[in-house]
Order: structure tokens, then C-alpha cells, then sequence
């Protein structure tokens, strides 16, 4: 059935029967009374991710400016940038002023970070973050973004202790580019999409119900890396380049989750981070990462794995676990496990 906001914007008779603009905050707002997730403590913690995306854009576009790509040492395997810390810095403090999460757990930091003691006691929640997908690209004024997912705190006094994928209570990304866009969903109630519009300062939705094609005519891909990919991995992307062996698709590629994950979601087709010779566990942080893209991909209709099982039913151990992925729409990717499906009996 049509949503209130829904009906607020449709067309009738070719005119708008109402021209206000739908913004995050009102969407989130509407029919609080008949969505349990949508409390005002849940609300808050949204706003104080939407401050922060606001803010980590303006970083962004400062560091493609000035040219900044700078290295610095951290714990983890991955190699971190002087604007991903300080990105991470921003959605620590927006979180912490919430006062109502307990648990952050973020791609720059290699162990959970205790936010809010007390908040372990209340209503609380545990958000996971890459707090700047594609830093390393920044200097080449490349599409950056931010991913992140939210979960409700249990019982266990743990900080390790945390769910697969499948316990998210909601999971967004954004991307930073000409235009920025908030790409989310609550509970499993459809994918909505968000442009920022800088007149009003607010995000503004375009699509309250996101779908993605069943099949798609794009791969996406980091072709450069061809020598090191897994058998089934390699069989799919010459079928998809050999028009002898059915429909060819074309190469799509940015080298940011977040801007490749955003066009599979809207034109369809697969999204490959596979297992490497070099990373046998894959390459994409399940936490962080996988478990918010995947967790979009499938509510909006398509498929998303590990070529064996959904990351969404992964355990996260340890929390920053990496995984293969592959997502998008439903008809690709099934092909695709098909092959990984064929590779293993014959192995």
C-alpha cells in the first residue's frame, strides 16, 4: 500500500499534489507509530549519522582540492589515510553526543571502541562504519563515500560480541561525488534513496522504494588483478566477454564499494570482489563493509555472497573479518554461484 509520503508525491494529472520536498528527517518520522524500529532514541542516532556525512563530503571535497592523500601507520592490514582518521574522529564525536551508543566499530580502528559506558545499560546500539570508502583515491578526485550499519545492543558485556549480519536493525552507505547521495533501509522496509540538495542543507528523497533489475548488462570488476582470481570467478567474466557464449556485458569499474556498489543497485548486474591468490579470505571487511551492501542488495531484490554462503550469515570473528563478495542483480549472480557450484563438484 502506498506510504503517506509516497501519496504526498505522486503525480496527478500531471501536476504534484504536493511540491514540499520529502527530507530524511520528515521520512523518518512518518509512521513512527507503526515501525517498533523507529523510536525517537533510533532517530537520534540517524541525525547524528547524517551530521557526520555531511561533514565527512565537505573533508572530502577539501582533500580533492589541496590534492591530500596522506599515509599514516595503523594496526590494521589495510593501509589507512590522514583523512580516513580523520573521518573516523568526526563520526566518533557525532556518535558519542548522541549518548546512546555504546559500541563503534570502525575500519581505521583494529579493536571495538567503547563509546558510552552507561549507554550499555539504556536503549542502545552498536554502529559499524568505514567511515571514508575510497580515501586512497582522493587525490585523483576520485568517488569516495561512507558505509555503515547499525545493530542493537544485547545482554553480553563483550565488546567482541557481535552478530552476523543478519541482526542489523538498518545499513546505508553514501557517496560523495557532484552529487552526494544517502542510500539506506530500515528494517527491511524497501531501500530509499536520498540527494542532498546544498540550497535547503537536507538530503531529499527521490526514491522511497528502490529496486534493482533482475538482470543487468554491466559487470564491475578490478580487471587489472584477471591473473589472481579464483577459478569461477575467471570462467564468469570470459563468458561475459565472449559473445560466442551468450550476451555480452560491459566493463563498469570506480574502485569504490560504495560509488560501484550504487550503480549495480540502480542499472543492475554483478559487483565481483573475489578471493585473490594474495588474499585468500577476500578483501572486503565483512563488518564494516559487506554486511551493510549486502544487506541493501538483497532488500532491494537481488543476491549477494560469498560464492558459498550470504555474507549476512557470516560470523563476524574477528570483527574485522574479511570475506569474497559478490552482489547484484538476482539472475547474475545466480549464474555465477552456478559456476562456483560446478568448480566445486568437479574439484
Amino acid at each position: 500500500m502506498e506510504s503517506r509520503l509516497e501519496h504526498r508525491m505522486s503525480r496527478r494529472h500531471g501536476q504534484m499534489r504536493d511540491i514540499a520536498p520529502v527530507t530524511l528527517g520528515k521520512w523518518l518520522i512518518s509512521e513512527r507509530s507503526t515501525d517498533p524500529i523507529k523510536t525517537p532514541k533510533f532517530i537520534m542516532i540517524m541525525s547524528a549519522l547524517e551530521t557526520a556525512i555531511r561533514s565527512i563530503s565537505q573533508l572530502a571535497a577539501r582533500a580533492r582540492i589541496n590534492r591530500i592523500d596522506q599515509r599514516v601507520d595503523d594496526e590494521t592490514s589495510f593501509p589507512i589515510t590522514k583523512q580516513e582518521t580523520l573521518a573516523h574522529d568526526i563520526v566518533l564525536r557525532c556518535l558519542k553526543a548522541s549518548g546512546l551508543v555504546s559500541i563503534a566499530i570502525s575500519t581505521v580502528s583494529p579493536t571495538p571502541i567503547l563509546i558510552d559506558d552507561e549507554a550499555r545499560e539504556l536503549e542502545s546500539y552498536v554502529v559499524c562504519y568505514n567511515p571514508l570508502d575510497g580515501a586512497n583515491h582522493l587525490s585523483a578526485s576520485a568517488i569516495t563515500g561512507m558505509i555503515f550499519s547499525i545493530y542493537k545492543k544485547g545482554e553480553s558485556r563483550d565488546l567482541n560480541d557481535i552478530k552476523c549480519g543478519n541482526e542489523m536493525i538498518a545499513g546505508g552507505f553514501a557517496v560523495f561525488a557532484t552529487c552526494n547521495i544517502l542510500m539506506l533501509s530500515i528494517g527491511k522496509k524497501g531501500v530509499q534513496e536520498f540527494l542532498f540538495d546544498p540550497v535547503l542543507g537536507e538530503f531529499i528523497a527521490k526514491n522511497l522504494n528502490v529496486t534493482i533489475p533482475v538482470k543487468g548488462h554491466f559487470y564491475c570488476i578490478d580487471e587489472a588483478k584477471s591473473n589472481l582470481w579464483n577459478q569461477a570467478t575467471f570462467e564468469y567474466i570470459n563468458r561475459k566477454k565472449n559473445p560466442k557464449l551468450g550476451k555480452v556485458k560491459k566493463l563498469r569499474f570506480v574502485g569504490s564499494l560504495c560509488a560501484d556498489t550504487y550503480r549495480t543497485l540502480k542499472e543492475g548486474g554483478i559487483l565481483l570482489y573475489p578471493e585473490t591468490s594474495l588474499r585468500p579470505l577476500g578483501q572486503v571487511r565483512l563488518l564494516c563493509e559487506g554486511n551493510a551492501l549486502s544487506y541493501l542488495v538483497r532488500v532491494a531484490g537481488g543476491l549477494a555472497s560469498t560464492g558459498r554462503i550470504s555474507p549476512l550469515d557470516v560470523l563476524p570473528r574477528p570483527i574485522h573479518r574479511t570475506c569474497p563478495l559478490y552482489l547484484g542483480s538476482r539472475e547474475d549472480v545466480i549464474e555465477l554461484l552456478e559456476i562456483f557450484t560446478i568448480r566445486k563438484a568437479t574439484s
